[in-house]
């Protein structure tokens, strides 16, 4: 079936909300995808790519944030929700 039709799904909740939260933005695969409809799939993704590096004026984690995040979730003395809202607000 469809990529849509299966995140349409009553039981796919979860995936809906972090589509959502990704901006709607997906690319799906098939497995047994070859020749040009594999060259297709990887095109649609790279275009994907393209579009969310223009939205986000080609920003990206950098080596530091990601040192810093592995700093704080190693820390027990702070629990994961504060962990994930400080490194959300880093980000």
């Amino acid at each position: 079936g469809s990529l849509q039709r299966y995140v349409a799904h009553p039981n796919n909740a979860a995936l809906r909300a972090l589509l959502q939260a990704c901006g709607g933005r997906c690319c799906a695969f098939s497995n047994r995808a070859a020749g040009a409809e594999r060259e297709a799939q990887v095109e649609e993704l790279m275009v994907l790519v393209q579009q969310v590096l223009e939205e986000n004026q080609s920003t990206h984690y950098t080596s530091e944030l990601y040192s810093q995040a592995t700093r704080l979730l190693s820390r027990s003395d702070v629990d994961f929700e504060e962990k994930c809202e400080c490194l959300a607000k880093q980000v």
